[in-house]
């Protein structure tokens, strides 16, 4: 697939919008400001807070500012993707930090 000189324009718009604005955190975040719509979370980005907090051990508070929501967010949408015994499970045998 060709990419467009207006695709490396609206990329290259979106990477200004990441750097110049302190709100931005994600690529997809800075894709919705160009189009003028609120960025809404998905399941693939639930995951990603899933994996980052049990496998990387990001704390909830770090991940309240890569994704510019709550802590009472993060952890309902962890707890609500994850089962708690595998929870337990995983953050015992990966030695997480837990929050």
């Amino acid at each position: 697939m060709q990419e467009t000189s207006i695709d490396l324009r609206e990329n290259i718009s979106a990477l200004c919008v990441a750097i110049l604005r302190d709100d931005i955190a994600i690529p997809e975040q800075a894709f919705a400001v160009l189009e003028g719509k609120k960025y809404e979370l998905t399941e693939k980005d639930t995951w990603d807070m899933v994996r980052l907090h049990l496998l990387e051990g990001v704390t909830f508070r770090e991940l309240e500012e890569i994704y510019g929501i709550g802590y009472s967010a993060i952890h309902h949408r962890i707890t609500r993707h994850t089962p708690y015994e595998e929870l337990k499970e995983l953050k015992k045998s990966r030695r997480c930090k837990i929050v």
